[in-house]
């Protein structure tokens, strides 16, 4: 095969086609970002709301983060792919 047989509006429909999927991949970047930060906004203002007084002290408890152990996330993932996929031990009676 020669690219000698490609005719410009295979060309053209190529680049386009390719534009169009990176404009799209940078725009889900964009909303991927945004949201987590709309959610703080909005976390945060209905903290405000609520407790007009202890917005600060609040504000410090919502950004703490509970760490989870490698071994503990692997252990709930292992427990809930049992449990749906019903692989259950079998117990002697």
């Amino acid at each position: 095969m020669s690219l000698l047989i490609v005719d410009s509006m295979t060309w053209t429909i190529t680049v386009l086609g390719w534009f169009i999927v990176f404009v799209a991949l940078v725009f889900l970047i964009g909303v991927f970002n945004t949201i987590p930060r709309i959610i703080r906004w909005n976390r945060y203002r209905t903290l405000k709301k609520i407790h007009k007084a202890n917005y600060e002290a609040f504000k410090a408890k919502a950004n703490v983060h509970v760490e989870i152990s490698g071994e503990t996330n692997a252990a709930i993932a292992m427990a809930l792919h049992m449990f749906f996929n019903e692989m259950h031990d079998d117990e002697s009676n």
